[in-house]
């Protein structure tokens, strides 16, 4: 149904990745459309972009998709929607989830001297103790990533359940 009859080169895959030809709104709608549109169970499909979701606001740069996947493996969620689910963390909002797992997880952890001031974050201070930064981040993505997970799903679910009884009450008549 959506496969393409010329395969795209693959520079051209690539560079879709970071700014799409067709657009960024008819890309998300055409994701949005699959998503919909998938006979999977509205709350697989939701639990499993949840996920997705939830292990991108967490330290573990590099490894959301592995994470990802081995959870919804475990579990028999849908992987095509956690993969989905996982762009919530990509480089524009990094910055703006680190920051704030970074301070969640200092206001639970007691002050130290050790303790970074993200003002004067640098690579050398960043090598000469990383557990400064990666311990409080680690924390602070656990909260940040429960709240992640239980509210994407409520919404996610809700959303495809009644799109799909609306779909279906719409062909009953």
């Amino acid at each position: 149904m959506f496969d393409r009859r010329f395969e795209k080169p693959i520079f051209r895959r690539v560079t879709d990745l970071f700014w799409p030809r067709i657009g960024i709104k008819r890309t998300l709608r055409y994701h949005w459309l699959r998503l919909v549109h998938h006979p999977a169970s509205s709350k697989n499909l939701a639990a499993g972009f949840a996920t997705g979701a939830a292990i991108s606001c967490t330290p573990f740069v590099g490894l959301h998709l592995i994470i990802t996947f081995a959870i919804c493996i475990l579990f028999r969620l849908n992987l095509w929607s956690a993969a989905l689910g996982t762009t919530l963390g990509n480089p524009w909002t990094f910055p703006f989830i680190w920051a704030f797992i970074y301070f969640i997880g200092n206001s639970f952890l007691p002050l130290s001297e050790s303790s970074f001031n993200i003002a004067s974050l640098s690579w050398s201070a960043l090598m000469e103790n990383p557990t400064a930064i990666f311990l409080p981040m680690l924390i602070g993505g656990i909260p940040l990533s429960l709240f992640v997970w239980f509210s994407t799903y409520k919404v996610l679910s809700f959303i495809l359940k009644k799109h799909k009884e609306d779909k279906n009450n719409k062909g009953k008549k």
